[in-house]
Parts: C-alpha cells; sequence; structure tokens
C-alpha cells in the first residue's frame, strides 16, 4: 500500500519527518477555496513536505452553489474563475502531483453541477496542461445527476468503513481511496488517511516537464544558383545604395520584383563600374 495524507489548516501543525518515518509517502495540500481563500498553512506545509522528501500537490475546494448563477454561462464563467484563482496560487510545478478539484459541496441543480465541475477541470487542463484529479464521495454524486461524463478524468474516492470504495458511475477504478481519517505521528488530532490504487505509481500522478518542441523538418534546398554578373548591381540597386556607388534608379524596373532578363540600364551601370578609374591612393 502506498500510504498519503492530505491536509489544511484544520492540522495543528505537522511533523513531516516524523510522518514520511511513519510510511506516508505522499500528500495533497489545500491551497484554495472558492475565490479569494488561500489556506493560511499551504506555504509552511508544502516546505515542510518538499523538505521531507514527501511528494506532494495542492487541491481546490469547489464552491459551485446558487452564487454562481442559474444561467450556464454564469456557472461556467464562476468556474473557470474559481480555477484561475487556484491557478493563480498553486499554478502545477514539475514534480508536483497533479492538481485536484476536491468536489463534495453543491447548490446547483444536477445539470448545472455537472457544467460547473467540467469548466472547471477543462479550464486547468487547458491552462496547466495536466489533467487534474477529481476528489468525491458516492453520496455526494446524486446532486451530480448521477453522472458518467467523468470518466476522462482520475477519480479519489472517499469511502469510509467498506473494504473496497463504491465508485460512481462512469469509473471502474479509482487513483486514490480516502478510506479512513486517523493518526499519524508528527500531527496532532485526527488527518485524512489515504492510498494509491492498485497499480498505480506515484509516478503516473506526477507533473512531467513539457515535451520538447518537434524538430523542424529537414530542408532540402537546391544549392547556390549562379548569379548573372548584372545581378549584384540590381541587388545595391534595389537597396537603395546605389545612388552612392553613382548607379541612378531606372524608373521603368520596380523596386518589389527581379526583372525576367537583365535590363538595358544594368548593362550600362555594370560597365560604368567596370570602367570606374580606382580611388587615389590615400
Amino acid at each position: 500500500m502506498i500510504k498519503g495524507i492530505d491536509v489544511s489548516n484544520h492540522q495543528v501543525r505537522v511533523d513531516w519527518t516524523r510522518a514520511a518515518t511513519d510510511g506516508v509517502a505522499f500528500a495533497y495540500i489545500k491551497a484554495t477555496e472558492g475565490v479569494g481563500f488561500v489556506d493560511p498553512k499551504m506555504g509552511a506545509f508544502a516546505e515542510g513536505a518538499g523538505n521531507a522528501k514527501i511528494p506532494f500537490g495542492f487541491y481546490h475546494f469547489g464552491r459551485p452553489d446558487t452564487h454562481s448563477g442559474t444561467s450556464q454561462s454564469d456557472v461556467i464563467g464562476d468556474a473557470q474563475a474559481e480555477a484561475d484563482f487556484f491557478l493563480s496560487v498553486a499554478f502545477p510545478r514539475k514534480g508536483q502531483l497533479v492538481p485536484v478539484l476536491d468536489l463534495e459541496v453543491g447548490g446547483l441543480a444536477p445539470r448545472l453541477m455537472v457544467t460547473w465541475a467540467k469548466a472547471w477541470l477543462a479550464r486547468v487542463e487547458e491552462r496547466a496542461q495536466v489533467t487534474p484529479i477529481l476528489y468525491t464521495y458516492p453520496a455526494f454524486w446524486s446532486q451530480m445527476g448521477n453522472s458518467s461524463a467523468f470518466t476522462s478524468f482520475r477519480l479519489w474516492i472517499a469511502s469510509y468503513g467498506v473494504a473496497a470504495p463504491h465508485l460512481p458511475d462512469g469509473w471502474k477504478t479509482y487513483t486514490i481511496w480516502q478510506y479512513a481519517t486517523g493518526s499519524v505521528p508528527g500531527i496532532p488530532g485526527a488527518v485524512d488517511l489515504n492510498q494509491l490504487g492498485a497499480g498505480v505509481t506515484l509516478a503516473q500522478i506526477t507533473v512531467k516537464p513539457p515535451p520538447p518542441p518537434p524538430p523542424p523538418p529537414a530542408q532540402n534546398l537546391p544549392g547556390p544558383v549562379p548569379k548573372p554578373d548584372w545581378f549584384w548591381v540590381w541587388v545595391r540597386w534595389r537597396q537603395g545604395v546605389g545612388e552612392f556607388e553613382q548607379l541612378a534608379q531606372h524608373p521603368d524596373v520596380r523596386p518589389d520584383e527581379a526583372p525576367e532578363r537583365i535590363p538595358q540600364w544594368a548593362w550600362q551601370s555594370l560597365t560604368k563600374l567596370s570602367t570606374k578609374p580606382p580611388p587615389p591612393a590615400t
């Protein structure tokens, strides 16, 4: 069993070194709630977990309620605002565990609850380029209309006092199981206890560095094309430096296109250059 905990400001303190010694192998830390609340212990807990070499990630406590609005567009806007707030505080970094939406309170109709959750998850996935995990519990899922529309997201299920958790519609497996509240050395009082699902590894839920950009396509360009004698005269004229070499710009030739054949004026210019006496020695 790969053992983990999740913590928030409800924990008075955490001795992360003692927790690691007891076998705690990962942790989730509350970062934000709704729009505007940042967990005051987020920074200290993250620093402590990092110093103890315990992999950690952050979660957002979602607030889809009547303040989210009653229209689909308002609900989407509210969910995106909460997602943006979370990312402004706890944007996932390489080596951290992927972010989590803690979805356990409602207040909207089931159809709008689904819309809200989809909008939050999609916003984080789009902006952070990582797929979030969804945390919930079986009894709450009826408020989601028992939707099976979230199977593309990993599930963190809270289910206590059972040999195996009951999974909401759509999921056949879970990634994390919050199976009890209990005690851990170094943490006064009760703390949520978790374990990874069968066959799940921490590497699978760790933020990876973005893939390198693909190499540019191989170029298949022809070799240098021999230039006629008049070509460089024309180039100097087009660049507007001909006047400094006593070459007049010809009014019959547009400066934005090369002539198909050498014009008479180019021959004359070439002749002038070839017969121009060298500058006097200094």
